[in-house]
């Protein structure tokens, strides 16, 4: 429910509360058929647009849950993503920043972050419902420093990293810890696809993952 919006000189900002809750989603995400959604865009992986440096998938999502108090299906976020950022697109094409893209890749860009972000999100949620923790946050800013999630327990702030423990994600998530992801109190949370909640066409984390970041925080 979004009960502010302020401005304040030049920054202004929007305050929602009772947006979501993990059981909403999860009754979302039955209804949702991504796989049908993603099967034509499975083999389309354009080089050129997976290098690129767009605007953030991340961004239009939670921007979409903010102001309409739900999950966005697959091919809705790929249309705000559109919106929201005013690309210049034909039936083919996209032109940003000067440089034109293929629509299909970036459809298909948009279409294989979905799953982690809606993931990433539930997982907050759990989180935060669990009433274990002290402070559990979510930023935009902070997730583009690679912290998806940040919790605060007994005055000590970790940083929660999320990821599908599959070979290659594995292989990307050593190239970044020893890179510019490491932090003192990062919790990396692989989720075994094996082990996982599975919600229609998603696999989500559970409540044993929440157990696992409860040993790392010090919660007996």
């Amino acid at each position: 429910m979004l009960i502010d919006i302020c401005f304040n000189g030049n920054n202004a900002s929007l305050t929602a509360r009772d947006v979501m809750t993990s059981a909403k989603v999860e009754k979302e995400l039955e209804k949702i058929e991504y796989q049908k959604a993603y099967s034509q865009y499975r083999f389309i992986k354009d080089k050129k647009v997976e290098d690129a440096v767009l605007p953030p998938i991340v961004f239009a999502f939670y921007a979409y849950i903010l102001l309409k108090e739900r999950i966005p299906k697959p091919f809705e976020l790929v249309n705000w993503y559109y919106r929201i950022n005013d690309f210049r697109y034909t039936e083919d094409t996209v032109n940003w920043n000067g440089k034109v893209y293929s629509r299909d890749g970036i459809n298909g860009r948009v279409l294989r972050s979905y799953p982690s972000l809606v993931r990433d999100y539930h997982f907050f949620l759990l989180l935060t419902e669990s009433g274990l923790f002290d402070n559990v946050t979510y930023s935009f800013q902070e997730d583009r420093n690679g912290k998806d999630i940040l919790i605060v327990q007994n005055g000590i702030e970790y940083q929660v990293s999320l990821f599908v423990a599959t070979r290659r994600s594995l292989a990307f998530k050593e190239i970044k810890n020893t890179c510019r992801h490491t932090y003192e109190n990062e919790i990396q949370v692989p989720l075994l696809l094996g082990d996982a909640q599975q919600c229609g066409d998603f696999y989500l984390y559970s409540q044993k993952d929440i157990d696992f970041i409860k040993t790392k925080t010090c919660i007996l």
